[in-house]
């Protein structure tokens, strides 16, 4: 088999020559990146996971049009990434990651980490392996990129998966000033 394309991620990498996975599973769908014109439909797959996380205003048109106008601006940069699977129509399942540069330190030697958000799959996709594919591939180009750490806010059911792979608690507290 073909290697997998560059930032093909995890689950193209496996369908190239890795045993199938679990009995009862279907196959993992491609992963894609994605693109300025995929700004409205990870709008929509934020507003399911606004919804799951019971935010309120996850239905207000003002947010989700100023998240359009970020993503497709934001995704034409070299430092934001999203990585999609496809559904007929919609997208399926999409894992954000975005770059941050600061001061090297012992920590973050070379000055780059990467956030990982905006993790969603659709409600008539859950427990496919589409969410997972797109972090994998997520995790695999935040490592290219040279990414020393990824970071993310975990939520309650979204957290198994992120210790799975191997994300763990932080050595420090985050604070968060609001106004």
């Amino acid at each position: 088999a073909a290697p997998a394309p560059p930032c093909a991620g995890r689950a193209q990498a496996a369908r190239a020559g890795a045993p199938p996975g679990p009995p009862g599973r279907a196959a993992v769908e491609p992963v894609r990146r994605a693109v300025p014109r995929d700004a409205a439909d990870l709008v929509s797959l934020r507003v399911h996971l606004m919804r799951a996380m019971g935010e309120p205003g996850a239905e207000d048109p003002t947010w989700q049009g100023r998240a359009h106008a970020w993503f497709a601006a934001g995704l034409a940069t070299p430092d934001v990434v999203a990585f999609v699977v496809d559904a007929p129509g919609r997208l399926a399942a999409c894992a954000l990651v975005e770059l941050h540069r600061s001061a090297p330190s012992a920590r973050n030697p070379r000055g780059t980490t990467a956030h990982l958000s905006n993790v969603c799959t659709h409600p008539a996709d859950r427990g496919r392996g589409f969410g997972r594919a797109c972090v994998g591939a997520a995790l695999d180009w935040a490592r290219t990129a040279g990414a020393d750490s990824v970071s993310l806010h975990a939520t309650p059911e979204g957290e198994p998966l992120y210790r799975s792979l191997g994300f763990v608690d932080t050595t420090y507290t985050e604070l968060r000033l609001r106004w």
